[in-house]
């Protein structure tokens, strides 16, 4: 399976090959942010239950679930708006 994607790979186009690696580049940001979202979260489930071993989280959670809100308009001036641009411009 691994071989017919490479194959499939080297058979695009360089523009093709491009907006693919702008895409990957674009979802893994906000896979990323969307994952500190998840961790705030789950530290705030840590702090609320109360484990004897794990009592600092309180200072975590707060700051980890408004990671997204900070990095998100940021991801979408630097990342996500070049990627339109090029989709735009090869359509």
């Amino acid at each position: 399976t691994t071989s017919l994607v490479y194959d499939f790979q080297r058979s695009m186009s360089r523009s093709t090959q491009q907006v693919q690696g702008m895409l990957v580049k674009v979802l893994n940001t906000q896979l990323f942010l969307a994952g500190g979202f998840f961790v705030g979260c789950i530290c705030f489930v840590i702090d609320f239950a109360e484990l004897p071993y794990l009592r600092n989280t309180s200072i975590l959670s707060i700051p980890l679930s408004n990671l997204q809100n900070v990095c998100t308009p940021i991801a979408n001036l630097f990342i996500i708006t070049p990627y339109r641009r090029f989709e735009s411009v090869s359509c």
